[in-house]
């Protein structure tokens, strides 16, 4: 009975400091604070979007895209290409505007290539062989490859990548940049990235077709078509054909 009684009293005069401690819990709750007697609204906290990261001031768009991840030979190759936030390329010259590369028949590619060579976009490319593939897995490689054009980027063109804001395309990792789904069909720099790292990889397949001609790899750049693998069955692997990816020769 004694503890019943105790507890009313305490509930209606608690100690000194209890209520206004009280009393400044449900003001944060509420989104307020207070200092002296005054209260001050709480600051809340802005998300981070991609408008965002370009409003702090980053004079440039990194885009960095990867093709070849998934053929059975050559090497995975990464493109990182800076573009002055705000720049719009207008289409070529029969319409087709600049895309993701998987979007654009080769000839537009090359046209693509060409334009934004022209337009000074610095961009860095770098490729990752068949032999670091099996060793390390291709989306590290693809991610080691990528970092290397960020390096290269700094270095070779002086882009200042730590106060650019960065976007990869899909399941790439570099930088600290933000990875966004098919971004190789929503930002032009990754577009951009993307044109011109297939572009120079198709070259490099075609430099390796002369090579082990019997593969046919300046038409199918490794994929595992019919062709190929009929070559493979017949001929063996080469020795740019990633091993980890043809289990099956």
């Amino acid at each position: 009975m004694a503890r019943t009684h105790l507890k009313n009293a305490f509930r209606r005069d608690p100690p000194s400091g209890l209520s206004e401690a009280r009393n400044d819990n449900e003001a944060v709750s509420a989104g307020r604070i207070q200092r002296g007697g005054v209260t001050k609204p709480q600051p809340r906290r802005r998300k981070r979007s991609r408008k965002g990261i370009f409003e702090m001031g980053s004079e440039y768009v990194i885009g960095i895209d990867e093709v070849g991840r998934g053929p059975l030979a050559g090497p995975v190759t990464v493109c990182a290409a800076a573009v002055r936030r705000g720049t719009k390329f207008a289409p070529l010259e029969n319409g087709v505007r600049l895309d993701d590369s998987k979007k654009l028949s080769a000839k537009s590619r090359e046209a693509w290539a060409k334009k934004l060579k022209g337009a000074g976009v610095a961009f860095a490319i770098a490729s990752v062989t068949p032999a670091v593939i099996d060793r390390i897995n291709v989306s590290r490689a693809a991610d080691l490859a990528a970092e290397r054009c960020l390096a290269k980027l700094a270095e070779d063109k002086g882009i200042s990548v730590k106060h650019s804001a960065i976007f990869l395309d899909g399941g790439l990792h570099a930088g600290g940049g933000k990875t966004i789904v098919r971004a190789d069909q929503k930002i032009t720099a990754v577009k951009a990235a993307s044109v011109l790292a297939k572009v120079h990889r198709d070259a490099l397949m075609k430099k390796l077709s002369k090579k082990y001609p019997a593969y046919g790899f300046e038409k199918h750049k490794g994929y595992g078509t019919k062709i190929h693998l009929a070559a493979i069955k017949k001929h063996g692997l080469s020795p740019v054909h990633r091993k980890t990816f043809c289990r099956f020769a």
